[in-house]
């Protein structure tokens, strides 16, 4: 199978593990975490044409891929009396 269009990563952050998270429906068995979403990108760099290789997918020179990110987090605010 040869990449035809952009491969989309979903990252969000992990409250309780504290750490950023990456999946894809696009790239099977990409599960992969980090402290910061730079050390992640670091990662994905390495383990993406390593996937895509054992998946059987030729990936030639360049991979298009689309990063999108989400972090939830609960603001605890200070009420005037």
């Amino acid at each position: 199978m040869l990449i035809g269009k952009e491969l989309h990563i979903d990252v969000f952050w992990d409250e309780e593990a504290c750490v950023w998270v990456a999946t894809s429906e696009d790239v099977p068995g990409l599960v992969t975490e980090a402290d910061t979403q730079e050390d992640l990108m670091k990662k994905l760099r390495v383990m993406l044409p390593e996937l895509l290789e054992l998946n059987g997918v030729h990936i030639g020179r360049e991979i298009p891929i689309e990063v999108s990110s989400k972090r939830k987090e609960l603001l605890h605010l200070a009420l005037a009396c």
